[in-house]
């Protein structure tokens, strides 16, 4: 995102850019007060933020009404958020069902984070399409005889109820499970409307499948309600995820992304692969996991109930190789002879490394952004994701997969329309500028020349350089309008200095 070392190639987007971390436990508020944090530090220092978030969370309505997502997108009026789509492209976390004459229920069986279900603990979240109630029951089923051996009474969720399963309690559970299971209902979310359910888990079995390693018994939930409406439930995605239930229904992907990806003032970014092979250390190279120049099978992607569709970007984010942390590397020198590259800068040994996931992606998107704002400071969310989404790539293979979401990130380009649209506008004056604002000068590109409008009749000059300061060419008026060509053969990337009476404005130009 910011990396500043550019002698290895490995530097990262936008490498003169404050860096400012935030660190908590990842709780909802932790984060949100993080967000918070950057929020001020940009306000006091007077400059645009662009904050990062590698991280998702896959419980939630996926409508962006919950009270987190809400805060975010408050965030999101003053701050620029990236966030990852998550990694769970390939895993099937969701089940959305219409509730038909035929099909009323809807059945899903519960696996822990491993393969073996022996320990299961962790969440899943459960809510209705629109108001309507939605009836509920825990089951536990039988891997091999291929039956329901536990079904809990139905609770129905038209009113609130908790109910609670205990193998200290309930003998019947006991023969299966040691632990709890719980299951929560309210008829109507205060924030979207919803009916809303939650079943919680943590649970141990030492029974398994006959001549196995993997448990017998897998904890499995029943949902319920009117034809016609519909239910959307979702796994918690780390410690535990959906399987099908034989002869239902079963889960799918297209639901994979985060909760917090449905928030309306955000950038939802996911990953393709962009590295066939990734260099080591020593000077060899080892192949990539993945395709290059490929979406990503584990970037996730969804469309919410809105008919919103997510990712509105997809970055490079397979074996991207940056900096990493010495510390750790000081704790675990086993691990140095798998970095990609060392660089010894003032006695100090700097590593770096590869790693994969739309937690890579989602900085890289985020740099350029920073990058964005450095060109044209005023601009806003809605420019900028109109910007981005106009700009997006759509020249990639397999364009019906969904993982695409709303095409492929492509920073020049959108550089490109930032810097067009400034020059339409006009430069931003010194704040400190006295004069009148009808007497500044204005300069604007189009078809290679600058033209320059000077209504006060201004002495001024303009000085064409190169991204390292180098003066091409100056040139100097006093007339009410010029117009000068740039130098032919320039760097696609030039610095243009106005200097006038009061004031002196500086355009980036990306041509």
């Amino acid at each position: 995102m910011a990396g500043g070392y550019d002698k290895n190639g490995f530097n990262g987007i936008a490498s003169d850019a404050d860096i400012v971390a935030c660190s908590s436990l990842l709780y909802d508020a932790g984060i949100l007060a993080g967000i918070e944090e950057i929020v001020d530090y940009a306000r006091s220092v007077g400059k645009r933020c662009v904050v990062n978030l590698s991280l998702a969370g896959y419980l939630g309505p996926h409508d962006g009404t919950s009270l987190y997502d809400q805060y975010l997108s408050m965030l999101g009026e003053e701050a620029i958020i990236c966030l990852a789509t998550g990694n769970a492209g390939d895993t099937y976390n969701a089940l959305s069902q219409t509730f038909t004459e035929p099909h009323p229920t809807a059945r899903v069986r519960i696996h822990s984070g491993d393969w073996v279900q022996l320990d299961m603990s962790g969440a899943t979240d459960i809510w209705s399409v629109d108001s309507s109630p939605l009836r509920a029951r825990i089951l536990i089923y039988d891997e091999y005889t291929r039956e329901v051996v536990y079904a809990s009474p139905e609770q129905d969720a038209s009113a609130d109820f908790t109910y609670r399963m205990e193998s200290g309690s309930d003998s019947e559970f006991a023969r299966y499970y040691d632990g709890w299971i719980e299951l929560a209902g309210d008829p109507r979310d205060g924030e979207n409307g919803r009916c809303h359910l939650l079943l919680q888990y943590d649970a141990h079995t030492d029974i398994k499948v006959p001549d196995k390693s993997w448990a017998r018994y897998n904890i499995a939930l029943e949902v319920t309600g009117p034809v016609g409406s519909g239910v959307q439930i979702f796994a918690d995605g780390q410690s535990s995820r959906f399987v099908g239930f034989p002869g239902w229904p079963g889960p799918h992907a297209a639901l994979s992304v985060s909760d917090m990806a449905a928030t309306e003032r955000v950038i939802a970014v996911g990953m393709y692969n962009s590295r066939a092979r990734i260099p080591m250390v020593d000077g060899s190279f080892r192949d990539a996991a993945f395709p290059p120049m490929t979406v990503s099978k584990y970037s996730s992607f969804g469309t919410f109930i809105d008919g919103r569709t997510v990712p509105h970007t997809v970055a490079p984010g397979g074996s991207i190789v940056s900096s990493i942390s010495g510390p750790f590397l000081a704790a675990h020198p086993e691990a140095v002879p798998e970095t990609c590259a060392v660089e010894n800068v003032g006695g100090t040994d700097y590593y770096w490394d590869s790693n994969s996931g739309t937690s890579m992606s989602t900085p890289y998107v985020a740099g350029f952004i920073a990058t964005w704002l450095e060109a044209d400071p005023l601009l806003e969310y809605d420019d900028l994701k109109r910007i981005l989404l106009a700009t997006n790539r759509h020249d990639y293979a397999d364009p019906e997969n969904p993982r695409h979401g709303q095409g492929w990130f492509d920073p020049r380009a959108g550089l490109q329309a930032v810097v067009e649209q400034a020059c339409v506008t006009g430069l931003c004056p010194d704040k400190n500028s006295p004069s009148a604002d009808w007497t500044r000068p204005r300069l604007e590109y189009g078809n290679g020349s600058l033209r320059l409008w000077n209504p006060a009749s201004h002495e001024c000059r303009l000085d064409v350089r190169t991204p390292a300061g180098m003066v091409m060419v100056t040139y100097s008026t006093d007339a009410r309008a010029a117009e000068f060509p740039l130098p032919s053969g320039s760097s696609p990337l030039v610095l243009i200095t106005l200097t006038a009476p009061f004031s002196t404005q500086t355009l980036k130009l990306a041509r």
